[in-house]
């Protein structure tokens, strides 16, 4: 059994067992199950901190993505919306102003009109 660490995320020893346990044999046996246990759990602890860095960089991804597709652009739309509101009621001010132009032309043609036909009936 090895333990080895995941390269780029921890700096660990690697630890063979079995040369571990020959290289103990003077040693009483409850030292070699410590020292097998400790591996074990550095082992596991590497396991599940890989996990965890694993999730993080998965929602990193997630959040990452997230923000890059919809928030940046909101401002951008709600921008757009209020320059095209604003166009619009340029545009709604010159249609009223071109529509009084309109009247008031249609008034003078009017007047004159009836002040020729005056004209023309005496």
């Amino acid at each position: 059994m090895t333990i080895e660490s995941v390269p780029g995320h921890f700096d660990a020893k690697i630890v063979n067992l079995p040369d571990l346990a020959s290289s103990l044999e003077s040693s009483d046996s409850s030292s070699l199950n410590y020292e097998i246990i400790r591996a074990m759990s550095i082992n596991k602890s590497k396991e599940n901190l890989n996990k965890i860095f694993f999730s993080f960089k998965i929602l990193f991804n997630f959040l990452q993505n997230y923000i890059l597709n919809n928030v940046d652009k909101r401002p951008v739309e709600r921008t757009r919306k209020i320059s095209q509101a604003d166009n619009n009621n340029k545009k709604d001010r010159r249609n009223e102003e071109e529509r009084k132009e309109n009247v008031q032309r249609l008034i003078t043609v009017v007047r004159s009109w009836n002040a020729t036909q005056s004209l023309w009936r005496k």
